[in-house]
């Protein structure tokens, strides 16, 4: 049987006025699922969280977000040993080693804390969790929701409105399983020795992150790319600084490379052969790599494949995501629709923005609140990768802004080279920051807005939000850069940029 923890909280005075047992049921407990629980609980509303895993967090608490950004710091303290030698301070390297037992029992406990500070607040917040798996039909309509440990649906309980927040999957590389060679992103984090050699198909966010943390830790890493540089759909300055400061910190790419297949070879080779081509036509090569491991890292997909959500007739794209309308509302009444499993960017930030939405705007409608809320703007939605060289963005490029000519006019690109500031060189490191900006033809007048920032460097993670606060509040570029940074910080690249980018640049030409 499904387990509850049976706990309604005090002062959820709105209810299900006992027309349903919930006013909410929320079918997955990752950052879209809870933080809608979360909030709908906060506004009265009884609610419901059904998981079918043991712990609640999804992927990003549990095998995404959470472990690799600890791992990611364990990498980053062995890189400023490296570094230590260019402020006189003398280390033998080939002291230096890893205690992988450690490194992993450390992203283990960490990643406990965190799953247990949210099992304490939505059991402190009244929430009803369900673990099982859910499932609902046609037969019984939009409002019912089947819970059973085996998926074959033994209990059900009833709610005026059901979230679907079911995540994401792995894409396979095509006619490749996964095993202990080839590996997706949740193998790989299991791992528990660090491998020789590692052959990365993909250059995207997991693949540049787990580059970063295994050539840290001493393994030879190779990235096969499709395009000419890593991150091929966001800034060209950007991809092309990270990719700079990870072949300085020894990571291998292969670029323009077209994988064909990956095989295993015998006992005494390695364990994985990697065949792939470079060129085209008669100047096509095809080429072999071999690799200890081989980590798959093209790209997830929507976790839309069960036959019970095909069967309500809920419209899903071709890319097999929930299509919504701005809210969230999915084509089924009642049934909304949250992180992953819809279109855009599949990154927790936004999913915790989409559960708000859906929380506020059924609140809305039950009368607890009195305006709906601002939808989820996807060009505010900021972008980060963790990799050794970190990556930022948020906005459009100059490129996607120039073929947008009903939206922008006279759009410009303004880039600055990050060794310009003094505390990128104390960090013995580069990159670069893009701010992308044009004008409004609907709008009289010469005022010009930020309309993208790209930053490639040292803590751009950190540095990013400052931008997604000017872009998301549309705030011109002129009074932009009035904004005072402090000296000496990483922040004032950003403030240099601006200025450069009105014509009043101070530090740079």
């Amino acid at each position: 049987m499904p387990q509850t923890n049976g706990n309604i909280r005090k002062g959820q005075e709105h209810g299900s006025s006992g027309r349903y047992d919930y006013d909410i049921a929320v079918i997955g407990a990752g950052p879209g699922g809870y933080a809608t629980a979360l909030r709908a609980a906060e506004l009265g509303l009884k609610t419901a969280l059904i998981e079918k895993d043991a712990t609640l967090g999804g992927t990003c608490l549990n095998r995404g977000c959470i472990p690799t950004k600890a791992l990611l710091t364990a990498a980053h303290a062995r890189e400023e040993i490296s570094k230590a030698q260019y402020w006189g301070i003398s280390v033998d390297e080939t002291a230096v080693s890893a205690d992988t037992g450690k490194l992993f029992e450390r992203k283990a406990k960490i990643t406990g804390t965190m799953v247990s500070g949210l099992a304490s607040l939505i059991d402190f917040c009244g929430i009803t969790v369900i673990k099982g798996y859910a499932s609902i039909s046609s037969k019984d309509g939009p409002h019912t929701v089947r819970v059973s440990a085996d998926g074959t649906g033994k209990t059900s309980v009833t709610a005026g409105h059901v979230i679907l927040a079911l995540g994401s999957r792995t894409v396979p590389f095509p006619g490749v399983g996964f095993s202990d060679t080839v590996l997706d992103s949740d193998r790989a984090l299991e791992l528990a020795e660090i491998p020789e050699t590692v052959g990365i198909i993909g250059s995207g966010a997991i693949a540049l992150e787990f580059a970063s943390f295994w050539n840290a830790m001493g393994s030879s890493v190779t990235v096969f790319m499709r395009k000419g540089r890593p991150l091929s759909h966001g800034d060209s300055h950007m991809g092309e600084s990270v990719m700079r400061g990870l072949k300085r910190a020894g990571i291998k790419f292969i670029p323009s490379s077209h994988v064909t297949n990956i095989a295993g070879t015998h006992e005494s080779e390695p364990q994985a052969v990697i065949s792939y081509t470079r060129g085209t036509g008669d100047s096509s090569e095809v080429l072999e790599f071999k690799a200890d491991k081989v980590l798959i890292a093209i790209g997830r997909r929507p976790a839309t494949e069960s036959p019970w959500l095909r069967s309500l007739n809920i419209a899903i794209d071709s890319d097999g995501s929930i299509k919504t309308d701005p809210f969230g509302k999915t084509s089924v009444p009642n049934i909304w629709a949250a992180g992953d499993v819809t279109a855009g960017h599949q990154l927790a930030h936004k999913a915790f923005a989409q559960g708000i939405v859906i929380a506020e705007s059924i609140a809305c409608e039950q009368g607890i609140l009195s305006a709906l809320p601002r939808p989820v703007d996807e060009k505010t939605v900021p972008q980060v990768v963790y990799s050794t060289t970190e990556a930022a963005s948020v906005g459009y490029t100059s490129e996607q802004a120039q073929g947008l000519a009903g939206q922008f006019t006279d759009v410009e690109e303004t880039v600055l080279p990050l060794l310009s500031n003094s505390r990128v060189l104390m960090e013995q490191s580069g990159g670069s920051i893009t701010v992308v900006t044009a004008r409004h033809p609907g709008e009289g007048g010469d005022t010009r807005y930020v309309i993208g920032v790209h930053i490639a460097g040292v803590r751009a993670g950190e540095l990013i939000a400052e931008a997604e606060q000017i872009i998301g509040n549309h705030i011109p570029l002129a009074d932009a850069a009035r904004l005072i940074h402090p000296h000496p910080t990483l922040s004032e690249s950003l403030g240099e940029t601006l200025l450069k980018a009105d014509g009043r640049p101070l530090h740079v030409r």
